[in-house]
């Protein structure tokens, strides 16, 4: 696969997931990604994706906290 934004090779790697939640940062490490060698671009399986998407609505109480 070749990346869309700089057509560089993207390989198999980890990389770090960070996502605002309200006043709280929170940092998902080693997560699993195809990652492009020259310009970092990262992408996402589906099976990924779905994962933390179910992992922020499973803890929806960051959003909620001041």
């Amino acid at each position: 696969m070749n990346c869309t934004f700089c057509g560089g090779i993207v390989k198999n790697d980890t990389t770090e997931y960070i996502e605002k939640q309200g006043n709280y940062i929170v940092v998902i490490k080693n997560v699993p990604c195809e990652k492009c060698e020259q310009c970092g671009e990262v992408y996402f399986s589906n099976e990924v994706a779905l994962m933390l998407e179910k992992y922020f609505k499973r803890n929806h109480r960051y959003r909620n906290r001041l």
